[in-house]
């Protein structure tokens, strides 16, 4: 009769976000007043609404465009048209390297139950644990026939207005999940009685 064997492994990774503030390359950078090309991790989707003055497409800043929300303030030429609009500054919120955690274990048990049959249990236990964060979802809309008091919002003296934004009243994108397994399987290999294994 043998003395059987036992098993244990366990498996444990965790790794940290890493906002894009915390590094030098990835933050939002502007200039107050300055220009979008002279930007990074900057969206030119912050609160900016374009219309066509004589012929052409301007851009403008659409009502306030307060740095408390996330927004840079003022900038000029965004997107390539004439004006200026109002960014958003998605890289000092988002992550550049999401949340991860996992723990997996496994036990592998067999132990002889005589000359002829053994016993077997084989056991996993599984869980994750991962986040995700990025910036608030961008849009772009059109307004079609837009109030007198929208137009002097933005500026212009008439429609259609196209308005382009990040909407961060409705929160950043984070996507979690929380998957988790366990599987336990017993069993008995050999010869029951006779010619039955």
């Amino acid at each position: 009769m043998g003395s059987g064997h036992l098993v244990v492994g366990v498996d444990s990774v965790h790794k940290g976000q890493i906002p894009a503030a915390d590094r030098d390359y990835s933050r939002s950078k502007w200039s107050p007043g300055g220009r979008f090309a002279e930007t990074d991790g900057v969206s030119v989707g912050g609160n900016t609404v374009i219309f066509q003055d004589e012929g052409c497409p301007v851009a403008r800043a659409l009502g306030e465009c307060p740095t408390s929300l996330g927004y840079t303030g003022s900038l000029q030429n965004p997107g390539g048209f004439n004006g200026e609009g109002c960014g958003f500054a998605y890289g000092n919120i988002v992550w550049n390297t999401e949340q991860f955690k996992s723990k997996r274990v496994f036990v592998n048990l067999d132990y002889p139950l005589g000359d002829a049959a053994s016993i077997y249990i084989d056991g996993r236990l599984a869980w994750a644990d991962t986040a995700f964060r990025y910036a608030p979802s961008a849009g772009q809309f059109t307004i079609a026939n837009p109030s007198a008091e929208l137009l002097a919002a933005a500026g212009a003296d008439a429609g259609p207005l196209i308005v382009n934004h990040r909407f961060p009243g409705h929160g950043n994108r984070d996507w979690k999940e929380d998957p988790n397994q366990h599987d336990v399987t017993v069993g008995f290999q050999g010869a029951l009685k006779g010619n039955v294994r």
